[in-house]
């Protein structure tokens, strides 16, 4: 079951993404694309749902995180992060 799945992801990333990912650059940049996308989700509660989901838990169980904690807390790690993936596209 999980080769059906495997080949069938294969042929449909290679016929939706052919176009673009005829060479090296442009994978990097579909992949660059993706980081970029998921820099909101790491700075902000409401960049994900999974943040506004975290933010209303925190809530309902009297913990105190605000926005700006978040932003700070998740400025820190995207520096790391973010590291990270420039090294990995320099590869």
């Amino acid at each position: 079951e999980i080769h059906r799945w495997l080949e069938f992801r294969r042929v449909l990333f290679r016929s939706a993404y052919s176009a673009i990912l005829d060479g090296s650059t442009n994978l990097k940049l579909v992949y660059s694309t993706i980081i970029g996308s998921n820099i909101g989700a790491i700075l902000t509660p409401v960049g994900a749902l999974a943040g506004i989901m975290w933010i209303r838990l925190l809530k309902i169980n009297d913990i105190k995180y605000s926005f700006l904690d978040f932003i700070k807390n998740g400025s820190f790690i995207l520096l790391f992060i973010l590291a990270g993936e420039a090294l990995a596209l320099l590869i």
